[in-house]
């Protein structure tokens, strides 16, 4: 008997303990004084649907620039990412001068260029589409000096590389940094 009573009293005293404190916690909390904006730094935004899949892309920063090549008098674009939901992709754009404007690719017209890829890259799951043989239009609506930005929309059809078949590409956004020039 006495055994059951300690085990009430040491389980009565356990309970008493998990549901009490050691006091009560009306510390102040201190204001920050923090200046600093917390925007984020970068608001670059680069997207594009594929079908029915829309990444927006937490780019990597090595391989999402604007550059202009004057060998060929061109503006080449890319855009690698990652989607927290649809995973990886990337588009790559060549259009011709370093203007805004509207560039549309045409069959065999080779100074306007559009590529795609969504999948991890080496992988058998990735997909290839390219604007060749098919209509896509670039319009872009800025384009900075060196250090600043090239923006602009695109949308069109693709061929899908392995299948061949015709994909919609809608809501195409790019926003990239200007590297020097070739």
């Amino acid at each position: 008997m006495k055994n059951i009573t300690l085990l009430l009293l040491f389980g009565a005293a356990v309970a008493l303990s998990l549901t009490t404190g050691c006091g009560t916690d009306d510390t102040p909390t201190k204001p920050t004084n923090n200046t600093q904006d917390s925007t984020p730094t970068s608001t670059i935004t680069n997207q594009i649907q594929i079908g029915l899949e829309l990444f927006k892309l937490n780019e990597n920063a090595d391989k999402t620039f604007g550059q202009f090549d004057s060998g060929d008098s061109s503006t080449y674009i890319s855009v690698y990412g990652n989607d927290g939901t649809n995973g990886d992709a990337n588009f790559n754009i060549t259009f011709p001068g370093q203007t805004t404007g509207t560039f549309t690719t045409v069959v065999g017209n080779s100074d306007v260029d559009f590529q795609a890829g969504a999948g991890e890259e080496g992988t058998i799951y990735r997909e290839e589409f390219s604007a060749s043989g098919s209509t896509m239009t670039i319009v872009v609506t800025e384009y900075g000096a060196i250090g600043e930005h090239i923006k602009g929309t695109f949308s069109g059809q693709v061929k899908n590389g392995r299948t061949g078949q015709t994909v919609n590409i809608t809501k195409g956004i790019f926003d990239v940094v200007r590297r020097d020039d070739l």
